[in-house]
């Protein structure tokens, strides 16, 4: 065995624990019985076998004990050198949320106790190189992309936080008991992020981009740093005023110029494809077009997976489509995408609670009524009837009393109610 620290050798005759009977000894020698077999005191750096194991202690303790003597007592004592998939995971999302440079795969140790072990980065490299454990995502949840009206302080400001958590984002940038992971590795920060390091943030994108796909957000925003978080809500939030903007000017007479524009960025020349076709074509396009100043392959998601989704299914940005032009005011581009859906709405158009929303996006002294009477005239009369509780609790006539106090007032939706704290 190499390397093994002074520490595991005995310094006296005292600590081999000669006096004491062999079935007793176990106990009185397992630290040093368990280091040596977890740590990478092997050859190549690598963990010792239970031959290694008895050979040390019988020739340095004259502790005679066969290698499956010492595999019974592991069992006994639950030491494994297995690191499970969770604890593997763990690590890395970890190491995803350390943004300093030199931080290093290197020297990881993970367990607690007597089963405190180093995590070989090979080990960690081929766990995160596995084929993905997750099912391929086809779509992205409808009216996603048009959620993000706030920029990130207002976002943060919005948030429920529960009276017994420091951040309405749990914990962030503690490392876990179990794991251990040295801060940085000398000389390795003038050198840059090293392959691993690359692989680890890789796939830190890729399963962010799968809980944006899937709208788990809690977990999202819980899963990055708080700079990629700033970072990924001020540009879903660019996004939105993108999309916004183009919905509160779209009308017919500005197809051209949008058929024009997009048109630069396709190899398909779409003049002779219908005004909805173009919308929806727009804000799939406003993802690979300058609408931010934010550079794509910074964003702390893997934004090509979120593209390919898109791609996948572009129906699904149907919903996103209705809920700007809600939120735009504009009707005459609700009844457009009404039509040119066969006069049919679109599959989850109650998930977003379209008169809620034309509630909450009330513009007085414009398109008041008219996105109302829109609304009712294609949803139904009815629809009020069965859809007037929203997934907060509350009506639609709570959201017009809350759009009104938010324009008229200096109070705070959250004082009245932290459900209506997104529509401030």
């Amino acid at each position: 065995m190499d390397l093994v620290p002074a520490e595991l050798f005995p310094q006296s005759d005292q600590d081999k624990h000669l006096g004491v009977a062999h079935s007793e000894r176990w106990s009185c020698l397992k630290t040093v019985i368990v280091r040596l077999y977890l740590s990478n005191y092997g050859q190549e750096g690598k963990t010792a076998t239970l031959d290694q194991v008895a050979e040390f202690m019988r020739v340095n303790y004259s502790f005679h004990a066969a290698p499956t003597e010492y595999r019974s007592h592991f069992r006994t004592w639950k030491v494994s050198k297995r690191v499970v998939k969770d604890i593997k995971d763990n690590v890395a999302s970890t190491l995803a949320k350390r943004k300093r440079p030199g931080t290093s795969t290197s020297h990881i140790t993970v367990g607690e106790g007597d089963s405190k072990r180093q995590l070989h980065p090979d080990k960690l490299m081929r766990h995160l190189k596995k084929p993905r454990q997750y099912n391929p995502i086809q779509a992205i949840t409808p009216g996603l992309l048009s959620s993000w009206n706030l920029p990130y302080d207002a976002f943060i400001a919005s948030l429920h936080k529960e009276m017994d958590k420091p951040s309405p984002f749990g914990i962030q940038g503690i490392t876990p008991d179990h794991i251990d992971i040295d801060p940085l590795t000398p000389g390795r920060e003038a050198a840059g992020l090293s392959p691993n390091m690359e692989l680890v943030f890789q796939k830190a994108k890729e399963h962010r981009a799968v809980l944006f796909l899937e709208g788990r957000l809690e977990e999202l925003v819980v899963a990055m740093c708080g700079e990629d978080r700033k970072l990924l809500v001020n540009y879903l939030h660019d996004f939105y005023i993108h999309g916004f903007t183009m919905a509160k000017e779209w009308s017919k007479r500005l197809q051209t110029k949008w058929r024009s524009h997009f048109s630069r960025h396709a190899a398909v020349e779409h003049s002779r494809e219908p005004f909805y076709v173009v919308f929806l074509d727009g804000l799939c396009r406003g993802l690979d077009i300058t609408f931010t100043g934010t550079h794509v392959e910074n964003l702390p998601i893997a934004q090509h997976d979120v593209v390919r989704a898109i791609e996948n299914d572009p129906e699904a940005l149907k919903v996103d489509a209705w809920k700007l032009a809600i939120m735009a005011g504009n009707y005459e581009l609700i009844f457009d995408l009404y039509e040119q859906n066969r006069d049919e709405l679109p599959d989850g158009i109650d998930k977003i609670h379209p008169l809620h929303l034309a509630a909450a996006f009330l513009d007085g002294g414009h398109a008041c009524c008219k996105v109302f009477e829109c609304l009712i005239q294609l949803l139904g009369v009815s629809h009020a009837f069965h859809h007037n509780v929203d997934d907060n609790g509350h009506t639609i006539l709570d959201a017009l009393i809350v759009s009104i106090l938010r324009s008229h007032t200096s109070i705070s939706p959250d004082l009245m109610d932290c459900g209506h704290a997104d529509t401030s």
